[in-house]
């Protein structure tokens, strides 16, 4: 099992490397009855997810025990790093020149390095052993869009018309993509504070008597949750000088091309989708594979090259 500990600042404490513990205890433990974990390169993709939603579903049991035990902060921090690694190891194969960036809740980027000098607006999670991974984060990422979303549907209720949420969305890309967007509007996605200072607040700036349309303020949304995950590349840009790609992950970019398509524009590189509802899921199951010596590292990341190719989107 790779520990952890916390150690000063914005630095989680080394680990050793993964595979170089003791010998591994047999697949199938007390938690996770049955589990078996076999060459996983020759298994069908249908049964690689039923093992990581095992997997997963193990991670939460052994979370809620956890949760009764440590600090709220500290628990949160802890499933946060180990969510984040499983997710990298599970979706990114080329770790040296590739950026994980993730859109849910909140977003989140990744990029792999052995180099330990981390700017104080990231942090730097040591990663099985074979380097570190430099981690941005922001609080309300896909929540911001939803409190857009929201406030459409309070809209047409006012007007006594009841729209679900999906049709809303739906509305929400369309009006987005079709709007010229000759008159833009600055949209601040810190609707909640960021990881620094919470106090700080949103904002809808540069309105004019007529830019202030649904369109221009889906698309103002968009480019604001890009652009604060863009300014971790500007905070460390010695980290991303290696980075000629994005692995996006997240439900905005897998069923809104227009996020996948700001990615690209802002960062100024390719992006890949990964197309894959529990990627961090996956990643534990690899993780597991490899830790019992079912699979080398090697393997593990050509098994995520070969599938996240068949899983490549056109973000136009």
């Amino acid at each position: 099992m790779v520990h952890y500990r916390e150690s000063a600042g914005n630095v989680w404490g080394d680990s050793p490397p993964l595979g170089a513990a003791a010998e591994a205890k047999p697949p199938g433990s007390r938690a996770c009855p049955g589990v078996t974990i076999p060459f996983i390169a020759r298994m069908e993709t249908s049964e690689i997810k039923a093992i990581a939603k095992r997997v997963w579903d193990t991670a939460a049991y052994e979370m809620e025990r956890m949760e009764k035990v440590y600090d709220e902060q500290v628990f949160c921090d802890i499933v946060r790093m180990l969510a984040n690694h499983a997710g990298f190891f599970g979706m990114v194969p080329d770790w040296e020149c590739s950026a994980m960036v993730s859109i849910g809740t909140s977003g989140q980027v990744s990029v792999f390095s052995t180099d330990t000098a981390c700017p104080d607006q990231m942090e730097l999670r040591p990663f099985f052993g074979a380097g570190y991974l430099h981690v941005g984060a922001t609080l309300t990422a896909g929540k911001t869009y939803e409190v857009i979303q929201r406030f459409f549907a309070s809209i047409l209720a006012s007007a006594g018309v009841s729209v679900d949420n999906e049709r809303i969305f739906a509305m929400m890309k369309s009006v987005a993509a079709s709007d010229d967007g000759d008159e833009p509007l600055f949209l601040d996605p810190r609707f909640n504070g960021d990881r620094h200072d919470p106090s700080v607040r949103g904002s809808l700036t540069h309105i004019t008597l007529d830019n202030l349309t649904p369109g221009n303020l889906v698309r103002a949304a968009i480019q604001g949750i890009v652009e604060e995950l863009y300014t971790f590349k500007e905070h460390a840009p010695e980290v991303f000088r290696p980075v000629n790609h994005i692995v996006a992950t997240g439900a905005a970019v897998r069923k809104n091309h227009l996020f996948s398509q700001e990615l690209e524009r802002q960062f100024g590189i390719p992006l890949v989708v990964a197309d894959i509802d529990d990627g961090a899921g996956v990643g534990a199951a690899l993780i597991g594979a490899v830790s019992a010596g079912a699979l080398s590292i090697d393997a593990a990341r050509l098994w995520v090259k070969e599938n996240l190719d068949m899983t490549k989107e056109e973000t136009e």
